[in-house]
Parts: structure tokens; sequence; C-alpha cells
């Protein structure tokens, strides 16, 4: 399964970003994307985000494309000017970075289809859709992005909210029943948990290791 990975603002400066690049790609991502946030940065749906200017941006994603080796590693740059430039300001920088030779120019916050369609008139390139658990204003559905060109999609925060929600349910079936049973037919069985998480395959690991040590006892009693 490819990995696509956040890349947050690059983690410092331009060399900086050229050894996240090569981090990423060592460990076998498939892409990642950078931020033109400050740093810290904040949520896409949040107050107070701040830019940095836009030519060093595109120093960072210069670093980026530098650093690259494997011509396959997809490099995204991610622009959050949309809720501080507004949709005009967004778009100008999402084209620079496309100018400067990046996959791809994700605008954040083009969660509705006019937004987003005139993103895909304007910028080149393919485009993502954002699905975010974060957007406080909803957004359309995913066949809806499909119908209007959205090339692929991200739920960025829809297992974090899965996994929140079903363990608060849990707990306070837990507190109010003294009892799970509430809750149970949400929950994994244990084989399915077991596959998770490789127990067959540890467990087969540990009587290998053990069949070499007992292997090496007997050589030694033979001998």
């Amino acid at each position: 399964v490819p990995v696509y990975v956040d890349g947050d603002t690059g983690f410092g400066g331009v060399n900086n970003v050229r050894q996240m690049v090569r981090d990423f790609e060592d460990a076998g991502v498939a892409g990642l994307f950078i931020s033109d946030q400050v740093f810290p940065p904040r949520c896409g749906y949040m107050e107070g985000k701040q830019l940095i200017p836009a030519e060093d941006m595109l120093a960072k994603l210069k670093a980026a494309l530098d650093a690259r080796r494997d011509p396959d590693l997809f490099i995204v740059a991610r622009t959050d000017a949309l809720s501080v430039e507004g949709l005009d300001g967004a778009i100008e920088r999402a084209q620079l970075y496309m100018d400067m030779g990046v996959d791809m120019a994700k605008v954040i916050g083009a969660d509705q289809l006019d937004a987003f369609k005139r993103i895909l008139r304007e910028v080149p390139g393919a485009q993502m859709a954002n699905m975010s658990n974060a957007n406080p204003k909803g957004m359309p559905t995913p066949a809806e992005f499909e119908a209007a060109g959205a090339a692929m999609m991200t739920f960025p925060s829809a297992a974090l909210f899965a996994a929140v929600g079903a363990v608060t349910r849990a707990m306070a079936s837990l507190k109010k029943e003294s009892s799970l049973d509430g809750a149970r037919p949400g929950f994994c069985t244990l084989d399915e948990y077991y596959d998770l998480v490789g127990l067959e395959r540890q467990q087969q690991s540990e009587q290998d290791y053990l069949t070499a040590a007992r292997d090496v006892m007997a050589r030694r009693h033979r001998n």
C-alpha cells in the first residue's frame, strides 16, 4: 500500500527539508507534502494561521526536489493561504509552486465545489479533495468531489475520530452499566486483533529461535 505522509513545514529551513526528503525516501514512502505555514503550524481549519513568504516556500520546494533521488516520489506543496489571503492569493501561490516543478499544489480549505472547480481550472495538474472531520462547515460528498474532477481524496482524521468515538462509548458503557456488552458489537474479534499485531508470526519467530538454540546444545552434547 503506498504511503503518503505529512511533511509538516519541512521541519526547518532548506537543509532540513533536504534531509527530511532523504529520510522519508529511505523509509519507502510514496509521497509527501510540505506546508507554507510558519512553524509551528495550525490545523487547516483553525484561526490564526500565518504564512511564510512565497519565495521562502519556493526555496524549500526547490530543496525538496533537488533532494529527491527516486523520480516516482510524489512531492506536494500545500498552501494554507485561502484563510489568510483569500482564494485569489491561494491560487496565485499554488500556481507559483507548480512553476517550481512540484507534482501537485494542494489548496487547503477549498472544500466547496465552486472553489474546488475554480482551482481545477486555474492550477495545473491534478487536485486532491480534503475530507477532514475538522472542517466545521461540512463539505460535499466523495461522489460529488469525484464528479467535479478530484483525482484523489484524503481522509486525514477519519481513523482518529472513529477510534476516539469507539473508546469513549466503550468506557461510558463500562462506567454506566459495569459492563462492556453494549459496546461489544463495535469491537474487533480476538482473531482479528491477533492478525493485526502479527501474533502468529511472533510466536513462530520465538519457536524458530528456540529450535536454533536447542540445535546448538544438541551438537554440543553429541560432541
